[in-house]
C-alpha cells in the first residue's frame, strides 16, 4: 500500500538506533554498560560550541562568587557541570554520518576486549559485528531534518551575573513512547478499506505533527486547535492589522470567512476544521 507514496520518507530515530547497539552487549547490568552508552551518545551528538562556552562562563563566575574558586581548567569546569544543566542550557545536533561512522567504529574497537572486575566481557563479538554491519546504513536516517528548528528558547536565567538561556527541544522519545498506542485510534475501526485507512492515517499524522509543534513552541494553552490549513492562512491574513485590537468590521469579516469555510467543509462532508 505504502509503495505508492512517492514522497514517503521512513527514518529511524536515534533512541532505537542506540538500543540496537545495546542489544550487542552481554547484559545491561554490566559494570561498564553506562560508560559505553554515554560514549555512544558522544559519537552521535555534538553540543553547540557557543552554548558550551557561555555555560562555562556562567559556571566559572558562579564558582568564583560562591566558592571563591578561580583558575580552573576547561576539563575541570566541564566536570563541574551536570548532565541536566547541559541539556537545559545547551543545544546539540547530529554529527555528519561519516563522522559518526568513524567514531562508532573506533568505539567498538576500544571496547572490544573490555571486561568488568569479574572478567565478563562487555561486547558479544558475534552480535557486535552483525549489528554494526546492519546498522551502518541507518546512520544517514538519523540526521536532523534540514531547515527544521528543533530548539525554542523558553526563558533565561541569571547565574552570578551571567545570563544563560533555557531551551526546549523537540527531539526526544516522549511523544514516540505512546505513538504506537495512538495508532490504534487513528482509524474508525478494524474493517476500514485501504483508501479510507490511508486518508484517516494522513489526517491524524498531520494533526499529531501540529500538536507536537505547538507543544514545543508552548502554544498548547490557546484552548483552540486549528487543523485546517486554509482557515489558518485566512485568520493570519485577516488579523494582520496595525494597532493593538481588531476593528468591528474586521471581526465581522473574520467571522463570515470562518462560517463560510465551515459550511464548505460540511457541504463536502468533511470533518470539522475546529476542535475545542
Amino acid at each position: 500500500m505504502f509503495n505508492e507514496w512517492e514522497e514517503l520518507d521512513v527514518s529511524l530515530d536515534v533512541w532505537h538506533l542506540m538500543q540496537r547497539f545495546a542489544a550487542g552487549l552481554t547484559t545491561d547490568s554490566h559494570q561498564i554498560y553506562g560508560l559505553f552508552m554515554a560514549n555512544l551518545s558522544v559519537c552521535i551528538f555534538v553540543w553547540d560550541v557557543g552554548d558550551m562556552a557561555h555555560l562555562h562562563e556562567a559556571m566559572q563566575a558562579e564558582l568564583e562568587v560562591k566558592q571563591h574558586i578561580v583558575g580552573l581548567t576547561e576539563v575541570k569546569l566541564i566536570s563541574k557541570l551536570t548532565t541536566k544543566q547541559i541539556a537545559r542550557h545547551g543545544r546539540h545536533s547530529m554529527r555528519r554520518a561519516e563522522g559518526t561512522e568513524l567514531l562508532i567504529s573506533q568505539l567498538l574497537v576500544t571496547f572490544r576486549n573490555v571486561t568488568d572486575t569479574m572478567g565478563i566481557p562487555l561486547l558479544d563479538t558475534e552480535r557486535r559485528d552483525f549489528i554494526w554491519n546492519t546498522q551502518q546504513q541507518h546512520l544517514r536516517c538519523i540526521q536532523d531534518p534540514l531547515g527544521l528548528q528543533l530548539y525554542s528558547k523558553t526563558r533565561q536565567l541569571t547565574r552570578s551575573g551571567v545570563v544563560v538561556p533555557v531551551y526546549r527541544c523537540a527531539r526526544g522519545i516522549t511523544s514516540l513512547e505512546s505513538f504506537h498506542h495512538h495508532l490504534n485510534y487513528f482509524t474508525i475501526g478494524t474493517y476500514t478499506n485501504t483508501e479510507y485507512f490511508q486518508a484517516f492515517l494522513l489526517e491524524r499524522l498531520t494533526r499529531w505533527n501540529e500538536d507536537c509543534a505547538d507543544a514545543v513552541e508552548d502554544q498548547s494553552g490557546e484552548g483552540l486547535r486549528r487543523y485546517n490549513g486554509h482557515l489558518q492562512h485566512s485568520l493570519k491574513q485577516l488579523s494582520q492589522l496595525p494597532g493593538q485590537s481588531l476593528g468591528i468590521h474586521r471581526i465581522i469579516t473574520i467571522l463570515i470567512r470562518i462560517i463560510t469555510l465551515l459550511l464548505t467543509n460540511q457541504k463536502n462532508k468533511c470533518k470539522p476544521v475546529i476542535l475545542i
